[in-house]
């Protein structure tokens, strides 16, 4: 992969993202078919899934500026996607209820991979900490993690000094 451009934008409770994947995508493991796609939001609870990121998956980690919880929110080309509430650093992990998945979609061409999603979050009175990252899976079964940014170690996207990203409220 050439890199991973990310769009952010905050809309009161909505947050909108949009991921740019450049470079050699046929090289890319893509759950699902490779073909352009949506998901309307009124199908989106059905396809809540787990474990996505064991693949290629795009993520938000949500958090209200200064709290210790935070949401987790994965999205993979098949059309699944997931959202956790977390008390604290990986404690107390649940299926967020409080997340709702508005629009998402995906489409490729021969050198870029485009998903996009709108999700609605609790906290609309909190300014949002966040850290956005992709996991992708190549078919030579490699993975690569991308973050805003990875603190020291081995990569870890729920360490809240990788939640660089300030929305305001």
């Amino acid at each position: 992969m050439d890199g991973i451009e990310v769009t952010l934008e905050r809309h009161g409770d909505r947050l909108d993202l949009r991921f740019v994947v450049v470079g050699a995508i046929d090289n890319v493991v893509w759950p699902g078919d490779r073909i352009d796609g949506a998901l309307p939001a009124e199908h989106a609870d059905q396809c809540r899934a787990h474990d996505l990121w064991r693949h290629s998956c795009f993520e938000a980690f949500v958090a209200p500026a200064g709290a210790p919880g935070y949401r987790e929110i994965n999205l993979a080309t098949s059309g699944h996607w997931a959202a956790y509430a977390f008390d604290g650093y990986r404690a107390g992990m649940r299926q967020a209820s409080d997340v709702r998945l508005t629009q998402a979609g995906w489409r490729f061409d021969d050198r870029r991979a485009e998903v996009s999603l709108s999700i609605a979050v609790s906290h609309r009175q909190a300014d949002w900490a966040l850290n956005i990252t992709a996991i992708i899976e190549t078919s030579d079964g490699g993975k690569s993690y991308w973050a805003l940014a990875h603190p020291p170690g081995a990569p870890d996207f729920h360490n809240r000094d990788g939640f660089v990203a300030i929305l305001p409220a």
